[in-house]
C-alpha cells in the first residue's frame, strides 16, 4: 500500500458491537436509519491496547459481512492448494 512503511503486528483482537438507531446527525436532521457501532480492541506488539471505533449504516455492515465471507472462502481455498 502506498505510504505504508511499517504495519504493526496486532494480537488479541476483540470486537464489541451493537445495533442502534440514528435519528439525526450533524449533516442531516432526520436519518431514522439503523446503525451498527463496532469497537475493535487490539493489543499491539508493544503491549498497548488500542480502541478503534467504527460506525456504519446497516447497508455498509452487510457489505462488510459479504467481504468477510469472501475473505474466509479465499483463505479456506488457500489451505486446499
Amino acid at each position: 500500500m502506498p505510504g505504508t512503511e511499517y504495519v504493526a503486528q496486532v494480537t488479541d483482537v476483540d470486537i464489541k458491537w451493537k445495533v442502534s438507531m440514528a435519528v439525526s446527525s450533524n449533516d442531516v436532521r432526520s436519518l431514522n436509519e439503523p446503525m451498527v457501532t463496532m469497537m475493535l480492541v487490539t493489543t499491539e506488539e508493544s503491549g498497548n491496547t488500542v480502541n478503534r471505533p467504527v460506525e456504519m449504516t446497516l447497508t455498509k455492515f452487510k457489505e462488510l459481512l459479504s467481504t468477510m465471507k469472501q475473505i474466509q472462502n479465499q483463505m479456506e481455498l488457500a489451505k486446499l492448494v
